[in-house]
């Protein structure tokens, strides 16, 4: 099984190859939807052991990312042996919180792509010791790291409308050297 986590060849989103072994299939030898949001989680983790591996540190009381959301809306089938690209892009980045955007490609025997699926998780930065923790700002490694994840527009309006994170309006964020969108995400606290 293949298990490797790299920069996308064309493109700036992070992406992590994998081969479908057949533990990971159903009796009918298709992959379920609770497979395709687990390959979203791994293509998560080794996004930030990769670009911010402080973000994933055990101090009792310092910044830790809570999955509140995750969505996967399957499209083609995908059967063991497969090959499958898992592509990382941020959708929304926010002061506190953040929503990452995966696309799950089959490459096909004849070289062929096909998009098999998409996905969303929806993350809270948060610190504080358990049962205490509140809302804070994303770490500026995060942020830093997301600068080179951006999903490519669906169509021009899309593209116009769309600022990667540390280049909105130019506010600056707490933390040195880091810079956020001035809203944060919707339903998340300030």
């Amino acid at each position: 099984m293949t298990d490797t986590g790299h920069d996308a060849p064309d493109d700036a989103r992070f992406e992590y190859r994998h081969t479908v072994a057949f533990a990971e299939t159903d009796l009918c030898g298709r992959v379920d939807h609770v497979t395709f949001t687990r390959w979203q989680a791994r293509c998560q983790e080794l996004f930030l052991r990769e670009r911010a591996p402080d973000v994933l540190g055990e101090e009792p009381d310092g910044p830790r990312l809570f999955t509140q959301q995750v969505e996967c809306e399957l499209l083609a089938p995908v059967a063991a042996r497969d090959e499958i690209r898992i592509r990382l892009a941020w959708a929304e980045v926010g002061h506190t919180g953040l929503e990452l955007a995966f696309d799950h490609i089959r490459t096909d025997e004849d070289g062929t792509s096909t998009l098999t699926a998409r996905g969303r998780q929806r993350i809270a930065c948060m610190s504080g010791r358990p049962g205490e923790a509140v809302p804070t700002l994303i770490p500026a490694s995060l942020a830093r790291a997301l600068e080179h994840c951006r999903r490519p527009a669906q169509d021009p309006a899309e593209a116009a409308s769309e600022a990667p994170p540390g280049e909105p309006d130019g506010e600056p964020c707490a933390e040195a050297g880091a810079r956020r969108l001035v809203a944060p995400l919707a339903g998340s606290a300030p």
